[in-house]
């Protein structure tokens, strides 16, 4: 068994030298002496045979020929972009997302002397923006959609529209601004070129984001609803996130301001099976951010709900009572001024 595995390796080596000379051969070719157009030809048939090549042995000589052909690059720039494009490719196999995304993003799109064309350039940014997606890594993803997105509008190419489409919905996702993620996944359910799988991946997301969004600032699409209540829809959530949860308690809080018009803290943690003091703090939050209509009674310990029409209401009735009870002061002090005064004196007096 050892020796067959001396024997593979010893063979693997050879085939590796073999190609690394056939190479070097090639790229001898790419220099200042010989014909731009024979050394752009012999570049282009060694980028061919790299996608026939074992993944490792193809990546090593891919590095290989861009070390070499650097010096001379702008020569080269279609042959560079494919051997970078087929290198990406492999080491998003492996989910080096980042190494991947580095790759394509060394392809001078916009900086080079090749005029590459609206797609490609399109659809290069949005690979980068997805790979920086995958790599966790939404600020740099962001940079390549906003690129992306000065070109999107002269693309016909409907793929990439919505190619385009998804990745920025990921993006806002990512980056927590959850009402526009939700618009976004919104409008790619009822793209009908779309797999029917996809788009209800697009509708889940869309009413996820519409939850985590914080409550109070959104206002759901009734087009939304409508879909959620006419199909089947099933969404599982992690028991332990703690965006979800902090987003889900505050919708039921503003719940319940609709519900109840006062409760105590004790009993507003056990309604939103939470601590007392954690139901405080959030409905206080929330009270401040302008996000519900109350006021927080802490000596008591109870929160009051009103809405904004009332709280009007309640302040123009508070304004009208005093302002009647000046009236009867005045009244009084003009009828029995002597009468008034010894009131006021018993008044002041400690």
């Amino acid at each position: 068994m050892r020796s067959w595995d001396h024997q593979s390796h010893n063979a693997w080596n050879s085939s590796r030298n073999i190609l690394r000379e056939l190479l070097v051969f090639s790229l001898s070719v790419v220099n200042e002496n010989v014909s731009l157009v024979v050394s752009r030809q012999v570049l282009s048939l060694v980028t061919a045979k790299l996608t026939h090549l074992p993944d490792p042995v193809s990546k090593d000589i891919s590095h290989f020929a861009l070390e070499k052909v650097q010096p001379r690059v702008i020569s080269f720039e279609e042959q560079v972009a494919a051997i970078r494009q087929h290198l990406a490719g492999i080491y998003e196999k492996v989910q080096d997302w980042r190494e991947a995304a580095s790759i394509l993003v060394g392809i001078p799109l916009e900086t080079g002397q090749k005029q590459y064309s609206v797609d490609y350039k399109l659809e290069t940014y949005l690979k980068i923006a997805r790979l920086y997606l995958e790599d966790d890594d939404p600020v740099q993803a962001e940079a390549y959609i906003n690129r992306a997105s000065l070109l999107q509008a002269e693309s016909k190419n409907e793929q990439l529209q919505i190619y385009y489409k998804v990745c920025y919905a990921r993006v806002l996702d990512y980056r927590r601004k959850f009402i526009e993620a939700a618009q976004r996944y919104n409008e790619l359910s009822y793209r009908g070129v779309i797999a029917e799988s996809e788009r209800m991946t697009a509708l889940k997301n869309a009413l996820i984001c519409t939850i985590l969004a914080a409550a109070g600032k959104i206002v759901v699409t009734g087009s939304l609803l409508k879909i959620v209540a006419s199909q089947s829809c099933y969404i599982y959530f992690f028991p332990r996130s703690t965006i979800l949860e902090h987003a889900v308690i505050e919708h039921n809080l503003l719940s319940a301001s609709k519900l109840y018009n006062n409760i105590t803290f004790q009993e507003l943690g056990s309604l939103l099976e939470i601590p007392p003091h954690r139901a405080e703090k959030i409905a206080s939050q929330m009270i401040s951010e302008g996000r519900m209509s109350g006021h927080i009674d802490q000596i008591d310990g109870i929160v009051y709900f009103e809405s904004r029409k009332e709280m009007w209401n309640w302040d123009r009735s508070i304004q009208s009572l005093c302002g009647q009870v000046n009236q009867i002061v005045e009244r009084i002090a003009s009828v029995a001024p002597e009468w008034m005064a010894k009131v006021m004196e018993e008044e002041m007096t400690p």
